[in-house]
């Protein structure tokens, strides 16, 4: 991996084992511990509405599989979620967890290698959690297309456009899974690998002025005398312009 400022003679190892991107923990906690409870929440509900029915028929048998098979992938979900979130702990905390380590360098290491392990174990687990959600959705949405399903002769307007739009979002989830055609992939949930070639094509702005000294902590004298003199200038146009609306 390239460093970010492409200097050899820095530091071109990481020290800690980051995930990628950074926010993986924080998304596969919400998938796996909020979104994924609720939806096997509403598929038990209906597998028990559907079985509570005298004579589901075809298509009631085909809800309820769908459904149960649903509850069941993101039952699943939940609990590799909870694994994965035991090993998803930051350096800093490790690291006041364990003060030894600011005095011990055998301890620093030993944090240091626990940390690449646990973080390897999280990222597995939410691998794992991401394509039991991914194929618990699809059941799910698969449920959903068969419950509205009308009876043959009864399409009307109304459940018409519910069967259209319950068979769209299965539709594209399975494109969004599937990652083809890279088109509708690229417009619904673009990735790191879409960026880095949009980024080709588009001039990235050099970073603003003084931002080493915002980042380094040196002098901010002249940066924030900067900032004022531009707020200044801006809080006079709209007094100018409010006087304006005034006397209009």
């Amino acid at each position: 991996m390239r460093t970010p400022d492409g200097d050899a003679a820095g530091v071109t190892e990481p020290v800690w084992n980051r995930p990628e991107p950074l926010g993986a923990a924080a998304g596969g906690t919400t998938f796996g511990l909020v979104a994924a409870p609720l939806l096997a929440g509403f598929a038990l509900t209906a597998v028990v509405e559907l079985v509570s029915r005298s004579d589901p028929g075809v298509r009631g048998d085909v809800a309820t599989a769908a459904f149960a098979t649903a509850a069941g992938l993101l039952i699943f979900t939940v609990q590799v979620s909870i694994s994965a979130s035991r090993y998803q702990v930051s350096p800093p905390d490790r690291i006041a967890w364990t003060p030894e380590s600011l005095a011990d360098p055998n301890w620093l290491r030993w944090v240091h290698d626990v940390q690449w392990r646990d973080e390897e174990l999280a990222r597995r687990h939410r691998a794992r959690a991401r394509y039991s959600y991914n194929a618990g959705i699809v059941a799910f949405l698969a449920g959903l297309v068969a419950v509205l399903l009308p009876d043959p002769g009864d399409w009307r307007p109304g459940r018409t456009v519910a069967v259209a739009v319950a068979g769209l979002a299965l539709l594209v989830e399975l494109l969004l899974i599937a990652g083809r055609p890279r088109t509708v992939r690229r417009l619904l949930v673009p990735t790191i690998a879409d960026y880095e070639a949009e980024r080709a094509r588009i001039a990235v702005p050099p970073p603003p002025q003084g931002f080493r000294q915002m980042v380094g902590g040196e002098d901010l004298g002249p940066v924030l005398a900067s900032v004022t003199e531009q707020l200044a200038g801006l809080n006079a146009r709209l007094d100018g312009r409010r006087r304006w609306r005034w006397w209009g």
